[in-house]
């Protein structure tokens, strides 16, 4: 799970969960705790694999796998950086 409270992208002020399936290779994960998400940004490599390209304020990460899925997780009712409710 991702807390993208504070990234500025789509996903700002909700929490995420990314589920990768047939990941090429091992990110050190280790090495991104408490680094600030910056950016992000998916695309298609050649033989249709997608890549999760993460810019960070330490380094970049690069996931590679056959599948990536992408799922807000429910608001946090009463979260002070959560954006104002537009459905009304």
């Amino acid at each position: 799970m991702v807390d993208a409270i504070h990234v500025g992208s789509g996903f700002l002020g909700r929490q995420i969960r990314l589920s990768f399936r047939g990941v090429s290779g091992r990110p050190a994960l280790s090495k991104l705790v408490r680094q600030w998400w910056l950016y992000e940004g998916a695309h298609l490599r050649p033989g249709g694999r997608f890549c999760l390209s993460v810019l960070l304020d330490q380094t970049e990460l690069d996931i590679e796998a056959d599948e990536l899925v992408i799922e807000l997780l429910p608001k946090r009712y009463g979260d002070p950086h959560a954006p104002p409710d537009q459905s009304g």
